[in-house]
């Protein structure tokens, strides 16, 4: 609690509340807070076992009183027993009966100088982490003592300055945060000398925090623990009870991320909204008939009603018409990047073999057809059509896959081989990011076969060396480039006239800039620049091409080229969701999520172009 003052009269007495919930008047605005709380643990054999209580410059002063004399105001010393007493002392000794001075711990407000602001606005966050920190150091120490130790917080929001209760709030939502139990939250509502004072329990108020929270999560994460934690003992509609059951199954099949029941949980989940808002859109003045009714239905209905806007605003795309490319860019811009990934490998051959939307169909030769569908039934059954076509079928002609074998071979070593001059040349001519990253692209595009499969990496290695360039200093703080630059400089420290990694933070950040530079003119491995690139591998374009097209099986129906971009860039998505999902050794080819996302996120914008240039012919 944050203490307050104590407040005395123009006689010099201190003024007296009466609270009738603890059959007493009380002398100070704390005191009604601790005495409930005291009352209601005795009544369960229970007891406080510390209190702590944030001490002000004015509380930690002497109590005065006003009184007028001659038409001025005087400001006189309270005299308790015969002597001056501070507020603190004085808070203190009118709880004695029930609390023993051990278990006070004071955290006292520092004097900062005479201009300086009791509990000034500014400074409300630096008090938070001193008394939160306090507390948890104690809590801590408990813990060890005893690891199943029950440890319960209670807080009174009523003394102190008015923006007091907002550093109790985040003290409190602090120590939430590392698993302290939250007990009862007062305010002692002083009403009138006639009726008293009332001390309220704001629990409630306190935990629509939960909601907000719980919104935010479900938002952000797909989550719902925390909304049906917060609801789960209030009475709701039965409308509302579906949607929050619908927000659950759609909240574990993010978790699982199984396709088709993924899809059926949108579908719950939108039909769940519809119903729910559909109940509440014809009710004049929503809001207003939530205090006239005292109706607890309602007023949970309605606390729900305000949260709607942002989850339709940020689950758009699912609840609209969708289809699956709207729901892998859903969880990428949720950044849930291994279901999106998992969505994109399985979802995205049904969607180009997909007779309304889709770009492939079988030939029209019955026949051949039939071998097909005949294949399918024998070989592809655990599998979706699309994905089984698009990455199983057509590996069993042996003269066809020894050919593209020896095709993808070849291929590999020339673009290898052509590959280190280039990189060697782009160092020493010192070109700049953009300049390289065209370099690599003209390479990349003479071979139909074979790809470098992340230019961005390489292009970044310039970028790096551009900015050695300007400022020698740089290479000793990583910046954008950390993840890169740190795997270049353990290729590096493999040379033998590599500075050691021993000497390399003291040496001289120009001696390092010319060492490195030389490593990447002529001393840095030729597998060493394919790893910078994530690999060079065959295209996703080729291998689809002799497989489906070149045997006849399969027709196109869309722009080569453009096709040919999107069938590379799955192969390489499909690749890396494998290197994360199978405990492959090998390195992937994206350093960071963000990379991936945006190179998942282009590729679905190639997707929906390609789809609209269909719809337009």
């Amino acid at each position: 609690m944050v203490l307050s003052d104590v407040k005395t009269d123009e006689n010099g007495e201190v003024r007296l509340s009466d609270y009738p919930q603890i059959n007493r008047k009380v002398k100070t605005t704390n005191e009604s807070a601790v005495r409930l709380l005291h009352q209601d643990l005795q009544a369960h054999g229970q007891k406080i076992d510390r209190i702590y209580a944030f001490a002000t410059q004015t509380v930690q002063g002497c109590i005065t009183y006003r009184q007028e004399k001659d038409g001025e105001k005087t400001s006189l010393p309270y005299h308790y027993e015969g002597h001056e007493i501070t507020h603190l002392d004085y808070t203190r000794k009118c709880m004695s009966d029930i609390l023993s001075e051990d278990i006070w711990c004071i955290i006292p407000e520092p004097h900062l100088g005479r201009d300086n602001v009791s509990l000034a606005m500014n400074r409300t966050l630096s008090y938070t982490l001193r008394i939160a920190g306090q507390i948890q150091e104690d809590i801590e120490q408990m813990r060890k003592e005893n690891p199943d130790v029950r440890i319960v917080l209670h807080a009174d929001c009523t003394g102190g300055p008015r923006h007091a209760i907002m550093m109790l709030i985040n003290i409190i939502r602090l120590l939430q945060y590392n698993d302290v139990e939250i007990g009862s939250l007062f305010y002692s509502n002083w009403i009138s000398s006639e009726s008293g004072g009332k001390i309220e329990q704001i629990n409630d108020v306190y935990k629509f925090y939960n909601l907000i929270a719980g919104a935010e999560e479900f938002v952000n994460f797909g989550s719902v623990k925390d909304l049906q934690g917060y609801f789960k003992e209030r009475s709701i509609s039965p409308e509302l009870d579906d949607l929050l059951l619908a927000m659950g199954e759609f909240a574990d099949e993010v978790k699982l991320c199984r396709r088709w029941r993924f899809v059926a949980a949108i579908d719950h989940l939108k039909q769940a909204i519809e119903t729910f808002e559909r109940k509440w859109e014809n009710v004049e003045h929503r809001l207003d008939t939530v205090i006239e009714s005292n109706d607890d239905v309602r007023l949970n209905d309605m606390l729900m009603f305000q949260l709607l806007p942002q989850i339709h605003k940020d689950y758009s795309d699912l609840l609209r018409e969708h289809d699956p490319l709207s729901l892998i860019k859903w969880c990428l811009n949720q950044g849930l990047l291994q279901q999106a990934l998992t969505l994109y490998t399985e979802s995205v051959p049904d969607f180009l073999f997909d007779s309304d939307n889709g770009f492939i169909t079988m030939t029209e030769d019955e026949e051949c057809r039939a071998v097909l569908e005949k294949a399918y039934k024998e070989h592809g059954k655990e599998y979706t059509r699309g994905f089984y076509f698009l990455n199983r079928f057509g590996y069993g002609g042996e003269t066809a896959k020894k050919k593209s074998e020896k095709a993808v071979q070849s291929a590999l070593e020339n673009q290898k081989k052509l590959l280190r001059p280039l990189f060697n040349s782009l160092v020493k001519e010192h070109a700049t990011r953009q300049e390289a990253k065209e370099a690599f692209h003209e390479l990349d595009s003479a071979s139909d076969i074979v790809h470098i499969q992340n230019i961005n990496a390489l292009s970044d290695v310039f970028g790096w060396t551009c900015s050695l360039w300007d400022d020698a200093e740089r290479i000793n703080t990583p910046g954008p480039y950390r993840i890169l630059q740190n795997l270049i400089l353990e290729m590096y420290w493999k040379n033998k006239g590599a500075i050691s990694r021993q000497q390399w933070s003291d040496a001289d950040a120009c001696k390092k800039r010319k060492s490195i530079i030389g490593f990447l003119k002529g001393q840095i491995q030729p597998q060493d620049i394919v790893r910078l690139a994530g690999g060079i591998g065959e295209r996703g374009s080729f291998n689809v091409k002799w497989r489906l097209f070149d045997s006849g099986n399969f027709v196109l129906h869309t722009d080569p080229e453009k096709f040919n971009h999107i069938i590379d860039a799955y192969a390489v998505i499909k690749n890396e969701r494998n290197h994360a999902n199978h405990a492959k050794e090998q390195q992937g080819v994206f350093d960071t999520a963000e990379s991936l996302i945006a190179y998942m996120q282009e590729n679905i914008q190639d997707i929906e172009s390609l789809r609209a240039l269909r719809g337009d012919k």
